[in-house]
């Protein structure tokens, strides 16, 4: 509350006070409106309260919700496509709306937890602290756990490779290439789509089949090992020749 104070002497005055115990100073009209209004124009807490609910249930309504969830997702996948490009579509898709799904449903969580503590202090009882306690915990695993997961797929997509790359025409039900070294052989579908089979030469002079390679080329990425996935790719884009399926079997048998 603020107080009047007499203008002759200073003397503190009551707020319904019409003169000065002290000094027998009679108070003006516009000394008793100027308090009334400074009076009414401080807001309590409870209304200020009052109004950051009101802005809590605003950010709750549908509108908003799908606006901040359209801002979450365009921001990882801006993200994402900056190391990627487009040859990962797919992955940068499929982790934006994972990702942006887990953070929207913390926002939530935390806009609902906002109001019950807000609505506690207007009744005038005292917010577990606890609740938010836990939710800080929660809020920082699903964050922590979106970083680590949008940047494992950041990793897998600069490394997946597109076999369409090879400019691969369909002429047979099968289409065999080696690598210029002669190291590597592979097997691949008529339409390039799929890699079938990679025989590569170990040290032992004899060529292996690599059923892990197979699946990282089909798969486009693998959570096991980036580094042997550019190698590879690199060959297969500079240094592929198509030869006879006859040649193929010599190696592969």
């Amino acid at each position: 509350m603020i107080g009047m104070y007499c203008k002759n002497c200073g003397n503190k005055l009551d707020d319904d006070s019409k003169f000065c115990e002290k000094c027998g100073q009679t108070i003006s009209k516009k000394e008793e409106n100027n308090n009334t209004t400074s009076k009414n124009t401080k807001k309590s807490g409870i209304e200020l309260e009052k109004e950051k609910l009101e802005k809590i249930n605003k950010k709750l309504k549908i509108p908003y919700l799908i606006i901040e969830f359209v801002i979450i997702l365009l921001v990882i996948f801006v993200f994402m496509f900056l190391f990627i490009g487009t040859k990962a579509m797919d992955i940068i898709i499929q982790t934006s709306l994972i990702s942006g799904v887990i953070i929207e449903i913390l926002f939530i969580i935390g806009k609902l937890l906002n109001k019950y503590m807000t609505n506690k202090r207007i009744n005038r009882e005292k917010p577990l602290a606890v609740y938010t306690i836990i939710y800080t915990i929660i809020m920082c695993i699903g964050i922590i756990f979106s970083c680590i997961y949008i940047m494992d797929n950041v990793r897998a997509g600069m490394v997946k490779v597109d076999i369409s790359d090879f400019n691969i025409t369909k002429k047979s039900e099968y289409l065999y290439y080696k690598t210029k070294n002669g190291d590597t052989y592979v097997k691949i579908s008529a339409d390039g789509t799929k890699l079938l089979q990679v025989y590569s030469k170990e040290n032992n002079g004899k060529y292996e089949s690599s059923e892990l390679l197979v699946d990282l080329i089909n798969t486009g990425h693998s959570k096991v090992s980036g580094s042997i996935i550019p190698t590879l790719e690199e060959r297969f884009k500079s240094n592929l020749e198509k030869i006879a399926e006859s040649e193929y079997n010599k190696i592969v048998k």
